[in-house]
């Protein structure tokens, strides 16, 4: 006699379990794919693009520090004053992070002190672009 091979449900369960352990590879392969992809895509303008120069951010705020104390020194503290130089101070560094921020679009920027290399310099650049337009 001929063996009858069996077509129930132990079949289709390992046919499931298959074609499941198919899915979740294609899946997990094609997520692997596009996040490759869609780095490599959205990077290679970029990356290409970036300058590397250093700034020293201390000498700025030095600088204005000095001309602070130079414009306050001979006045008297008043709770209006106060006022007046908190407002000049949230505006000082509010104005320094825009710059550095409009500065870093396609610059890496590293502080001055802590690079070795003789990268460029923008500290010139920024100091002058807080100073202007005030």
């Amino acid at each position: 006699m001929e063996e009858i091979k069996s077509v129930g449900p132990e079949r289709d369960r390992k046919s499931i379990k298959s074609n499941f352990l198919i899915i979740v590879l294609l899946c997990l392969s094609l997520s692997i794919g596009s996040g490759i992809l869609s780095g490599w895509w959205f990077g290679r303008n970029s990356q290409a693009k970036r300058e590397v120069v250093v700034l020293d951010v201390g000498s700025i705020v030095e600088a204005k520090k000095k001309e602070f104390i130079e414009k306050y020194k001979e006045k008297e503290a008043s709770p209006a004053l106060k006022t007046e130089m908190q407002k000049e101070i949230t505006i000082f560094t509010e104005k320094l992070n825009r710059i550095i921020e409009g500065e870093s679009k396609n610059r890496v920027i590293f502080v001055k002190d802590l690079v070795l290399s003789e990268e460029r310099d923008i500290t010139d650049e920024v100091a002058k672009k807080v100073n202007d337009s005030r």
